[in-house]
């Protein structure tokens, strides 16, 4: 049997696990309108080094549509 905590766990592998996958300037274009906690819970899955890239391009990126 399973329960929400085992989702909540598969749920958040996989999330790891695609953004590993992304390429850093798709990322940073995608979160870059989005609010600070979904980036910050999305940032999380991926290692401070990879996140703080995301960021860099999220700062260098100009206006977005």
């Amino acid at each position: 049997m399973f329960t929400f905590t085992d989702l909540t766990s598969w749920m958040l592998q996989l999330c790891q696990k695609i953004m590993r996958e992304i390429d850093t300037r798709d990322l940073a274009l995608a979160l870059k309108k989005s609010d600070e906690a979904i980036k910050t819970k999305l940032l999380s899955g991926i290692s401070k080094r990879a996140a703080e890239t995301v960021n860099e391009e999220i700062s260098f990126l100009g206006a977005v549509k």
